[in-house]
Formats: structure tokens, sequence, C-alpha cells
């Protein structure tokens, strides 16, 4: 939808998530912690990019590889999507909630996620579950519209089973704990 067909409430709610955002990616250029073992390692992997690593899918290395060729090779650089994959998850969070509930709920689900103590400490640092989060939400978010897909099907324009594929194969790109998608998916149609 456009920004003038969003609820108030949602709009006040992506307005906030965009503006904590944007102070989590500033405060990234004023911390003072290096990057930890597991990070300085997928910014090596990101300088060779392959499709898979040792221990880990290749998702956090393309990511760092993204980032870091737009802004280069700092600390900052190399964990800017952190906060960037927040602010899509709770944006996520909020539609899934919106679609689910009502828009003062959405708006209330996207603040939680947006300010949980985790998603806080999470945000200065670069690691798998971030993109696991954040397309684990894209493809709850599908889900809902794959079970509602009869009541949307003109509207989309990518069709909810393509966009729930999508979304769980690039989850599984980034951990391959997103396989546990398709046990509550399958358990919960069952």
């Amino acid at each position: 939808p456009t920004w003038a067909a969003l609820s108030p409430s949602a709009r006040t709610a992506i307005t906030f998530i965009v503006a904590l955002t944007l102070l989590r990616v500033v405060l990234l250029h004023f911390s003072l912690v290096g990057l930890g073992p597991d990070e300085a390692q997928y910014w090596v992997w990101a300088q060779h990019l392959e499709f898979g690593y040792f221990s880990k899918p290749p998702m956090i290395a393309w990511l760092i590889g993204g980032t870091t060729a737009l802004c280069g090779d700092g600390e900052a650089c190399v964990r800017v999507g952190s906060p960037l994959l927040y602010g899509g998850t709770a944006i996520a969070i909020l539609s899934l909630a919106e679609r689910v509930y009502a828009s003062r709920v959405a708006g209330w689900a996207a603040y939680a996620v947006a300010t949980l103590p985790g998603v806080w400490f999470s945000s200065g640092l670069i690691t798998t579950d971030v993109p696991l989060i954040f397309f684990w939400a894209v493809a709850l978010l599908a889900y809902s519209h794959f079970l509602g897909a009869h009541e949307t099907a003109a509207a989309n324009a990518i069709s909810p089973a393509v966009a729930m594929g999508m979304a769980i194969g690039l989850g599984l790109l980034a951990k391959y704990a997103m396989m546990y998608f398709l046990l509550c998916a399958a358990i919960h149609a069952g």
C-alpha cells in the first residue's frame, strides 16, 4: 500500500522504526568495540564470496560483502546490515500484526520488536541470526498471505507461495535453522 493508505498508527510506527534504524547506524560509527572472532571470520569470508563456508551458509558473507563494497571495511560498515535488517524485521512484524490483528496492536508489536533488549544489543553486531530473523519474519508474513490467498490473490504482485518459498530459501542461506520454519508450518497446517 501507499504511504497515505497506511493507518496512522502504522505510519507512526514506520517513522519510529526508520528513525531508530538511522540512530543505530550512526551509533555504529562511534562504537569502541572491535570485531569479535566470529565477525572477523565472516568479514574474511566476505573477501572471497562463495556458496558456502566451513560451518555456515553464505548469506552472512554476502551481506557483509555488499555493505563493505558500498562503504568500506571499517567495523561500522561490516555491521551496518544488522540494524538495517532489524528495521526490516520490525516492519515485517508490523505488516503481519496489522494483517492478523488491529492497527493499534500492529504498532505496539513493531515497537516491541524494534526495542527488545536483545535486538538493541544485536544491532551492534553482525551474526547469522540477524538475516535469519529477518527472513523468518518475511516468510511468516508470506505464510499469512498464503493462508488467506483467496482474499488477496488479485492484489498481490507476487504469489504468496512464491514469496514464502523465496524467504525460506534465503533464510536457509542465512542459517540452517530456517528448516524449522517448514516444520512449524507443517504442524500448523496439520
